[in-house]
C-alpha cells in the first residue's frame, strides 16, 4: 500500500470454515474456505455436473452441507430453519422455469416481495418502487403485462432475476443467470448488476458458463478445477495462472491469454489451395475461415493461377479470375468454384 493511503475493507456478507458439499454417498467439494464480499459480483465457473448448482443450493440453506459451516454476516445458517430471516437474507434463483400459469411478468417479480407483506399480500408504495426498479435494472419493464407462459426461456430468466431484485436481500444467488440469454443481453445484464450491486452494497455470486464474460466483468471468480478444487481469485491472475486455460482448453478449442478470449482450432488441412489475394486482411481472413471447413488450407502465393479480389463497390463480393474467366459471386460461390476447378487435371496443381 502506498503510504498515506488510507484502505477501508469491503463487508464479508457471506463466509464458509472448511465446508463440505455433495450427497450422503458423494463429496463434490471440501475444504472451501469462501468470502463473498459487499459491492461485488462473484462468478462460479467449472465443467458440467463439477458441484455449482450443488454449492449454490447449500449456500441458499436448501440443502445441508456435509461438514462445516456457512455463516451469513456473524449468524450461523441452519438449512430448513428460519425462514422468514433467510428470505430477508438470501434471494435465489435456480435454472428450472416457473411454473405460473395466469400470471404476469409483474406479478412474478413481486413474489420476491412476499417477506415484507402481511397476511394480505397486499403490495405497499415501497415494494411498488422496489418492483419498479428490478424490471428497469433487467431492461424486462417492457414484460410486465405479459402473461408467463407465452413467454420465451430468456424472458422468463430476466423476470426470475428481477424477481430476486426485487427481495432486496444483502445476497443474491443466482444459478446460470445467462442461460437462455443472447450474447447481447447477457453483457448488458452484467453491466446492469455490476452497477446495481455498487450503488447497494450487495453481493451477487452467479453460475455460468459465459466464461469470457466472467473474465472480462466479475470482480472474483471461484474456479472448480478438474480436481474438485475450488480456487478464489480476481479474474486476471486466474488467467496469468494458467487456471482457466487448463481447465476449458480441448481438442477445438484453446484460451487465449492474452486477450481472455477462446479460439477455435482449425480443422486438419488435407490439401492445400493457392491463390494470390487482393482483399482487405478481414476478408482474407474469413474467406480462409470457408475453406478451413472443408479440410483446406488456402495459401496467399503472387504468381497462383487463381486472383480473388475483393470488389470495392460491394466488399462481401469477390472477382475470381483464372486465365480468361472472371466470376464475381460471394463467399460461398468462391468455395464451391474453386473446389469444383481444383479437381480439373488442368488447374490441378493450382
Amino acid at each position: 500500500m502506498l503510504l498515506g493511503a488510507t484502505s477501508k475493507m469491503p463487508q464479508t456478507l457471506l463466509t464458509t470454515a472448511n465446508l463440505a458439499i455433495g450427497y450422503a454417498n458423494r463429496i463434490l467439494l471440501q475444504e472451501l474456505n469462501l468470502q463473498l464480499q459487499a459491492g461485488t459480483i462473484t462468478v462460479l465457473l467449472g465443467r458440467n455436473g463439477i458441484g455449482k448448482s450443488t454449492l449454490i443450493r447449500t449456500l441458499a440453506g436448501l440443502q445441508p452441507a456435509l461438514k462445516g459451516s456457512v455463516r451469513i454476516g456473524e449468524r450461523l445458517l441452519i438449512p430448513r430453519r428460519n425462514y422468514e430471516w433467510l428470505a430477508r437474507q438470501i434471494a435465489v434463483t435456480l435454472t428450472e422455469r416457473p411454473h405460473a400459469p395466469f400470471m404476469t411478468g409483474y406479478e412474478l417479480v413481486a413474489l420476491g416481495r412476499a417477506p415484507y407483506t402481511n397476511w394480505t399480500g397486499r403490495l405497499t408504495p415501497t415494494d411498488h418502487q422496489q418492483i419498479e426498479r428490478a424490471l428497469s435494472i433487467t431492461d424486462a419493464d417492457e414484460l410486465r403485462n405479459c402473461p408467463i407462459e407465452e413467454l420465451s426461456d430468456g424472458q422468463c430468466q430476466k423476470l426470475m432475476i428481477a424477481r430476486a431484485i426485487a427481495q432486496d436481500t444483502p445476497l443474491l444467488l443466482l444459478d446460470e443467470p445467462l442461460a437462455h440469454l443472447d450474447l447481447a443481453n447477457s453483457a448488458q445484464l452484467l453491466c446492469h448488476l455490476t452497477e446495481y450491486v455498487r450503488a447497494t452494497g450487495k453481493a451477487i455470486l452467479m453460475s455460468t458458463h459465459q466464461i469470457e464474460l466472467a473474465i472480462h466483468k466479475a470482480d472474483f471468480i471461484w474456479l472448480i478445477d478438474q480436481h474438485n478444487r475450488l480456487h478464489s481469485d480476481m479474474p486476471e491472475q486466474l488467467v496469468l495462472d494458467n487456471q482457466i486455460g487448463d481447465i476449458f482448453s480441448g481438442r477445438q478449442v484453446f484460451f487465449n491469454h492474452f486477450t481472455g478470449y477462446f479460439n477455435f482450432l482449425p480443422p486438419n488441412a488435407a490439401r492445400t489451395i493457392a491463390a494470390c489475394l487482393h482483399m482487405s486482411e478481414n476478408s482474407s481472413y474469413w474467406l480462409a475461415q470457408a475453406f478451413a471447413k472443408k479440410g483446406i488450407r488456402l495459401l496467399h502465393k503472387e504468381n497462383a493461377k487463381w486472383h480473388i479480389r475483393q470488389v470495392h463497390s460491394s466488399p462481401h463480393r469477390f472477382e475470381c479470375q483464372a486465365n480468361e474467366h472472371i466470376f464475381e459471386t460471394n463467399v460461398a460461390g468462391v468455395v464451391q468454384l474453386m473446389l469444383e476447378q481444383a479437381s480439373l487435371p488442368e488447374l490441378a496443381n493450382f
